[in-house]
């Protein structure tokens, strides 16, 4: 197995980062990806990687495994997939005034 070099560049933030009147910084890292491989050319790409596995078997095996993924996580499950990572749901949005005002379509942002 190949392993791949992370790329990433330093960035300077104020610390701590959620108060705008403190005068110190620090640096971070921030990953850096320089293309996006779309799911066809993954496919692809596995499959030239000495696999036994036809380009096919593994197009049906990664669609089956994604289908069943988001089943799963739909359904409030997290899904550790090894080093790759854990796979669950989570919410982001803004907070209601009141409890009874809250409407998720108002408050919760949705990423596409």
């Amino acid at each position: 197995m190949t392993t791949g070099i992370l790329k990433y560049r330093l960035v300077e933030l104020k610390y701590p980062i959620n108060d705008p009147e403190t005068p110190e910084t620090r640096w971070y890292a921030r990953a850096v990806q320089d293309r996006t491989i779309d799911f066809e050319d993954f496919v692809t790409h596995m499959s030239e990687h000495n696999s036994p596995y036809s380009r096919g078997v593994i197009h049906g095996v990664l669609i089956d495994m994604l289908s069943c993924l988001q089943e799963l996580v739909l359904d409030g499950k997290s899904v550790r997939l090894g080093d790759l990572g854990l796979f669950s749901l989570g919410i982001s949005g803004e907070g209601a005034p009141t409890r009874d005002v809250y409407n998720p379509t108002n408050y919760v942002k949705t990423y596409t």
